[in-house]
């Protein structure tokens, strides 16, 4: 019988594991941190949760899990090879390296476009995902033609777990249409980027 939830949350300076049973109540926790810096190896991640994993499957609780859910931070980016390796470090939300891109993204989408587009105005900062991409494709150009698929933090584990690539809306704000929940494509390739890096969203 599928009795327990196994819930996991991908932070800039630690990984939290929880255990619920199906009322809510946490069962087992634990937390294994490291040190939050503007660019990660998303092995690290991966290595915290089989850690942890690991000191759970001890508990009998662990043969009755019946879901895993994987949460975790926003505005981070981490390019991945056609087999899933990731081509350089991710570039996680505190980086400040794209505040040029952003000034000029905000110049190049008007507020009622972004209105129209996404629903809101958000504001296109440097960890705007958008902006990321235009960086990488000026700076790192080689990265960029190598990459198969750009993944946030969370969906890198969701990729480690099942081998399947995809993304939700919100953290992929820039590449989505979010009210017909398809890539930009008109963006895209104004700013030269190749679509089919981006994953189907969820």
């Amino acid at each position: 019988m599928s009795s327990f939830i196994l819930s996991m949350d991908i932070g800039s300076s630690s990984v939290k594991i929880a255990l619920f049973d199906l009322n809510g109540k946490v069962i087992h926790f634990k937390e294994k941190a490291y040190k939050s810096l503007p660019e990660q190896d998303p092995y690290i991640w991966w290595k915290s949760i089989k850690d942890i994993i690991n000191d759970f499957k001890k508990h009998k609780e662990f043969n009755e899990i019946g879901a895993i859910g994987v949460t975790g931070q926003t505005r981070g980016q981490i390019f991945l090879d056609k087999k899933g390796n990731p081509l350089r470090k991710a570039i996680l939300w505190l980086d400040k390296r794209a505040t040029k891109e952003a000034k000029e993204l905000n110049n190049l989408i008007p507020s009622k476009k972004r209105k129209s587009i996404w629903g809101y105005v958000p504001k296109i900062d440097p960890s705007f995902p958008l902006s990321r991409l235009v960086w990488i494709k000026r700076n790192e150009p080689d990265i960029l033609k190598k990459t198969y698929k750009v993944l946030q933090p969370k969906d890198f584990i969701n990729y480690m777990l099942t081998n399947r690539w995809g993304t939700d809306l919100e953290g992929g704000l820039g590449w989505f249409n979010i009210k017909e929940k398809k890539v930009n494509l008109d963006f895209l390739k104004e700013l030269n980027i190749p679509h089919d890096i981006i994953p189907t969203p969820y």
